[in-house]
């Protein structure tokens, strides 16, 4: 279930679309966020009309153009899917991130979802401890399979 602190927006802090425009300061923080980060490319492939992506960037309201923090997410077939979240290296732990997971699952819930999933990279502990504090658990445990990346699920009754 999501914690009260997913709702409580970081002072000074607005949530918009992303744009086209936002592309290289996404980028940017996506490169110092991720072991394995998204190219330009990739970014901006979420960014168009058709895309079924929701990608949301979050700033300071007194600079319209600034993004201390990201999120990519999907919701199709009653489940929401976590493509992506960062924040900017310089503004973590400012409650940033679990503000914008906490609207993304927020969302999701108003339309109906049955549960969030997202893949982690087994060597990134900082987003495994940040994911399960805001109420993620592992959806299945094969330390030997191997694998790069882990399901991480949270369901909703």
């Amino acid at each position: 279930m999501l914690h009260d602190s997913a709702c409580h927006r970081p002072r000074g802090l607005i949530v918009r679309m992303a744009r086209p425009a936002d592309v290289d300061a996404i980028h940017e923080i996506e490169t110092e966020a991720h072991i394995r980060s998204w190219s330009r490319r990739g970014v901006a492939s979420e960014l168009f009309p058709s895309a079924v992506s929701t990608f949301w960037v979050a700033g300071y309201a007194a600079d319209p153009c600034s993004i201390a923090g990201y999120i990519c997410f999907r919701i199709m077939a009653g489940e929401l899917y976590v493509l992506n979240l960062a924040v900017s290296r310089a503004l973590r732990n400012k409650g940033i991130g679990t503000w914008l997971l906490g609207l993304c699952l927020r969302l999701g819930m108003k339309k109906g979802i049955t549960r969030a999933v997202l893949d982690v990279h087994r060597d990134n502990s900082a987003a495994v401890r940040f994911y399960r504090r805001n109420g993620f658990g592992f959806a299945c445990q094969d330390p030997g399979s191997g694998k790069i990346f882990s399901v991480m699920e949270m369901k909703f009754f």
